[in-house]
């Protein structure tokens, strides 16, 4: 529909996120109507639910590893010396608040889950990175205002029950039709305790698996089952993928890239969500340079900051 309102003969697609799903079932349903399509933080149409799930509990807590790391490099970090030991505070202050929310200035109490959403946001971009120093320090010292904000943030929540979108609910009603259902209660606790064993900070990776609850009990799921992505398109492909991305973690973007014959992959040696914009030059030319010319980066080019 979108490439007949625009009267063209071929459908030119810059795909972000899910917005990389969306741009593989066009090309599998399409594969002679494909122009210049850019998939930027894929994913893994193979995957089912808990694999997605886990595939991102592993990234996010990657992600958050690196961002500890980063600030622990500084003399300067307020948040400890190593990264050991910021670790062993955000574990501290997690198991606390999940016995005791933490008070905040404008809002309910900073639940434990509330401090997870504003711990993970952040992760989508290095540029919120100093924003939650600030929050975990607030924490800390028993204000959990700066977690909440950052958590309200993620949602697109504006106010206690007020949001700016509904991000949140079309994010459920949307993944919960695409993939078979997820398991139940115990199947999810399960999941949690194998996925937090060994890990940094554990909660991050039990929060992943329960957050597949709405799934479990969704009303309808779509009858086709994961498969790789199957296309008979001639057309050039570009997937990218940034290398310690928490949402979409690499390997999907590379297993992608394999399974799309015709696709080449190009990486961001980087943090944070998809990579088109996010202040890479060397990314945001190679792709630019594809959308206008059509013009495929060398095999195996990887960008930097």
């Amino acid at each position: 529909l979108l490439r007949s309102a625009l009267g063209e003969e071929k459908l030119n697609w810059l795909g972000f996120s899910y917005g990389t799903s969306l741009g593989t079932t066009y090309l599998t349903a399409f594969p002679d109507r494909v122009g210049r399509f850019v998939l930027d933080g894929a994913l893994d149409p193979s995957l089912d639910g808990m694999q997605l799930s886990l595939g991102q509990a592993r990234g996010f807590e990657r992600a958050f590893l690196n961002y500890i790391s980063s600030c622990t490099m500084q003399r300067s970090c307020p948040l400890g010396t190593t990264p050991a030991s910021v670790v062993a505070r955000v574990n501290r202050l997690l198991a606390q608040i999940d016995t005791k929310p933490l008070p905040t200035r404008q809002g309910p109490p900073l639940t434990q889950s509330l401090a997870l959403g504003g711990m993970l946001t952040p992760m989508y971009s290095t540029d919120l990175w100093t924003t939650l120093t600030d929050a975990l320090v607030l924490a800390f010292r028993g204000d959990g205002t700066g977690l909440l904000e950052l958590a309200w943030a993620g949602a697109e929540q504006t106010g206690p029950t007020t949001f700016a979108s509904n991000m949140q609910s079309a994010y459920y009603a949307i993944n919960c039709w695409d993939l078979p259902a997820t398991p139940g209660a115990a199947g999810m606790a399960a999941a949690a305790r194998t996925w937090s064993k060994g890990t940094a900070v554990p909660e991050i990776a039990r929060s992943l698996a329960w957050g597949n609850a709405p799934c479990s009990t969704w009303f309808a799921h779509d009858p086709v089952q994961p498969a790789r992505a199957s296309s008979s398109t001639k057309a050039p492909i570009l997937v990218v993928g940034t290398r310690f991305d928490p949402a979409t973690p690499y390997a999907w973007s590379k297993a992608l890239s394999e399974q799309l014959q015709t696709s080449t992959l190009l990486t961001f040696e980087g943090n944070g969500h998809t990579a088109y914009g996010s202040g890479s030059r060397c990314i945001d030319t190679a792709i630019t340079k594809y959308l206008l010319t059509g013009v495929l980066p060398a095999p195996g080019t990887r960008c930097t900051a």
